[in-house]
């Protein structure tokens, strides 16, 4: 545990730094003038002038190379220091601890209802694969997975928003106004798990050990409780896991549709302003997510199956 605890810290800061360097050089060298787009996200297009530009250019310190910019984000960023939005002027790390808040909350939310539908419905289907049961719930979940997201978000606004009005279309000032991007994330989280979470079920039911297992006379839910989830459960978790840092990482489309102040959001917003410091603030906070609940997930791994997670540990 210590040698994966190790060396998935130094990946932490390899990939942070790889991540925040090409994001720098991309932004940097992209089309168009960087003071422009910052005074536009800080004024309006309508009170743009030359002369404006010209001092957001001067107060930054945008007319120097991007050489020295980066050197210069490197050395505070050593010292954790992330710099200032060139937009707000607000520090980024407060800046981003604020919409990676709410990020937080809508991932945990979207997760606690796909796991809610996916971990009873996914035994179930897979200790029994050629019910009715199972048939539905692959059908369903083929048909939630073909749909994109920005399409379930509308039609979960039409349903609850519109047409039963029960429920608000965007915002974030109340409770409510998570259920629907809460719900939107977890119903696509829920068809891909549950089928995943079938099919492990349903190898393991037939494998030696288990039929060994009936063998001796056990009941099936025992069998299956003792010995079945344990074993389907390696490829669960490795798959829940990358799901929750791709939700951690900020969905942007349904932060957007439903104005929720997340961290993809914030991206996004931030790509449109050309706000160098914010951009990369996030970038390395993606690496870092990333690597980290890999690292969580390989510890839980090593728990239930050393063998298994010591040979993906040496090939990692």
């Amino acid at each position: 545990m210590i040698y994966v605890f190790l060396n998935r810290i130094l990946q932490v800061v390899v990939i942070a730094l790889v991540v925040a360097t090409l994001t720098f050089l991309v932004t940097w060298f992209g089309p168009g003038d960087i003071a422009t787009q910052v005074a536009i996200a800080r004024y309006d297009l309508d009170r743009v002038t030359p002369e404006v530009v010209r001092d957001i250019r001067a107060q930054e310190g945008l007319e120097r190379s991007g050489l020295y910019q980066f050197g210069t984000w490197l050395g505070r960023t050593i010292t954790l220091d992330l710099g200032n939005s060139l937009v707000t002027g607000q520090g980024v790390g407060a800046t981003i601890a604020y919409h990676f808040s709410y990020t937080l909350k809508l991932a945990l939310a979207a997760m606690g209802i796909s796991l809610a539908m996916a971990l009873p419905l996914g035994i179930a289907g897979g200790s029994r694969p050629h019910s009715r049961l199972n048939q539905s719930l692959q059908i369903i979940s083929s048909l939630l997975v073909s749909v994109p997201p920005y399409v379930l978000a509308m039609l979960l606004i039409l349903l609850f928003s519109i047409y039963l009005m029960i429920l608000p279309v965007a915002g974030f000032t109340r409770p409510e106004h998570i259920i629907l991007p809460a719900l939107t994330l977890g119903l696509g989280l829920f068809a891909m798990s549950n089928r995943l979470i079938a099919s492990s079920v349903n190898t393991v039911r037939n494998s030696g050990y288990y039929l060994f297992a009936r063998t001796k006379g056990l009941p099936g839910y025992q069998v299956l409780i003792r010995h079945g989830l344990k074993n389907a459960s390696a490829p669960v978790l490795t798959f829940l896991g990358l799901q929750f840092a791709f939700l951690l990482d900020g969905v942007v489309i349904v932060e957007s549709i439903f104005a929720w102040p997340g961290i993809g959001h914030l991206l996004l917003e931030s790509i449109m302003a050309r706000d160098i410091p914010v951009i990369q603030g996030v970038a390395m906070l993606i690496g870092v997510i990333y690597v980290s609940i890999n690292t969580l997930v390989d510890l839980i791994l090593l728990r239930l199956d050393p063998a298994s997670a010591q040979q993906t540990t040496d090939r990692t």
